[in-house]
């Protein structure tokens, strides 16, 4: 008689589902490395190393449920899903907790030299960064009034605003991008929005490249693209 076998099509079809869970890539910038470690930050608290510690835990689960099919273990294939579905949800309830707590959160800013100069720069006044709330958690949410009037032709010129996420000693560790409604006009005082809401850079899957954030720096386009270029190399 022949030996009776589970079916690797189902098994390898939930290898996938394992596997494809998140894995932390950066959404508007730079990509980064998030191996196991990470450490609280001031501003994040604890979530960069709760981030950093699921990702390591579930990759490790995931090289778990690759050997269990090569092996054709269906008991220890079923240890790692189980494991790996109750890691989840416990990641999930910590992560809910962590961006409850440091909601409306204060995020410092500056403008490297040649940012000053851009004309965009000039005629705005950026009034505060903040962690969002409600259905802007997870954001980094910036309030923008016109400090002269601004035409839509400024903005479809150069509406976008560059920034880089950077460390205490200047490092960069994550880029973001925003900009304005187009075509739109703003008069002096009027605050500025995407499309009737407040511009804002989504960092809930980026956070844990963030363990040593110190601000927010805005930059010109070529400064941005130095930046990316720079986190690529570092975390080749």
């Amino acid at each position: 008689m022949t030996k009776s076998r589970f079916n690797l099509r189902n098994v390898i079809a939930g290898a996938i589902c394992l596997a494809g869970v998140v894995m932390f890539s950066g959404c508007g910038g730079g990509n980064g490395s998030s191996g196991a470690g990470g450490k609280s930050n001031k501003f994040f608290d604890d979530l960069p190393k709760i981030y950093i510690d699921y990702n390591a835990q579930e990759k490790a689960l995931e090289e778990k449920g690759k050997a269990a099919i090569v092996a054709e273990d269906k008991d220890a294939y079923a240890k790692a899903v189980k494991a790996s579905e109750e890691l989840q949800a416990k990641f999930e309830e910590y992560k809910k907790a962590g961006w409850e707590k440091i909601a409306g959160r204060e995020i410092p800013f500056s403008f490297s030299p040649a940012a000053q100069e851009l004309e965009l720069i000039k005629n705005i006044d950026i009034t505060s960064a903040k962690l969002g709330e409600g259905d802007s958690k997870g954001n980094v949410v910036f309030t923008v009034k016109a400090k002269n009037d601004i035409s839509s032709k400024l903005l479809d010129k150069g509406g976008f605003l560059f920034c880089k996420f950077v460390a205490a000693d200047g490092s960069a560790l994550y880029t973001g991008s925003f900009s304005f409604n187009p075509a739109k006009n703003y008069t002096a005082g009027q605050s500025m929005t995407y499309y009737d809401v407040n511009p804002s850079i989504m960092i809930i899957d980026s956070v844990a490249l963030l363990s040593d954030f110190a601000k927010i720096e805005f930059v010109t386009q070529q400064e941005y693209d130095a930046a990316k270029a720079e986190i690529r190399e570092k975390n080749k």
